[in-house]
């Protein structure tokens, strides 16, 4: 059998074969030798197999955010309703993936900060898609611990200087 790159006459044996029973055009050695020429990263030139166009950091930027095929603009909608805005990374209220609950986030933006330990964001309407301000509320679930005055004080000045500092300075 012929082998079209190098031009020999080889045996069956010599040629690699498909799952569908055909023979390769082209024989195992010269298959080995271009896979393993060298050819260059098309974004960065780092050295890579010929057959490949980028190297693999490359390629993991490319899929990425805007670039994927998937892309929708950073938003999509969970299970359970909640629009998601993904590229967070870094941002303490955010998943492993780099999203954040849009109220969530619309929240954080209105009082400045990031919400802390306890804290959740309320839809007025019951629309989990809804998330402009006027219809989110902000609630805390933490409660103190026992019923010792000084306990529920000390609960009370927390609360006070998370939610109005400006009335423990006066």
């Amino acid at each position: 059998m012929l082998c079209n790159t190098c031009d020999t006459n080889k045996t069956e044996n010599d040629f690699k074969r498909y799952p569908s029973g055909n023979l390769a055009k082209r024989c195992k050695s010269c298959d080995y030798v271009a896979y393993c020429k060298q050819g260059s990263c098309k974004d960065c030139g780092a050295q890579i197999r010929q057959r490949a166009i980028r190297c693999k950091p490359c390629q993991g930027k490319v899929n990425r955010g805007e670039n994927h095929p998937l892309w929708q603009g950073g938003r999509k909608v969970n299970s359970d309703g909640y629009v998601l805005i993904g590229n967070n990374y870094g941002h303490p209220n955010a998943n492993l993936q780099g999203y954040v609950l849009e109220h969530v986030l619309v929240m954080a933006n209105h009082i400045a900060r990031p919400l802390v330990d306890g804290e959740n964001v309320h839809h007025k309407n019951g629309n989990r898609a809804d998330n402009r301000i006027e219809n989110l509320e902000l609630w805390n679930s933490k409660q103190p611990k026992g019923q010792r005055v000084e306990d529920k004080v000390a609960w009370a000045i927390e609360m006070l200087k998370l939610y109005r500092p400006e009335v423990l300075n006066g």
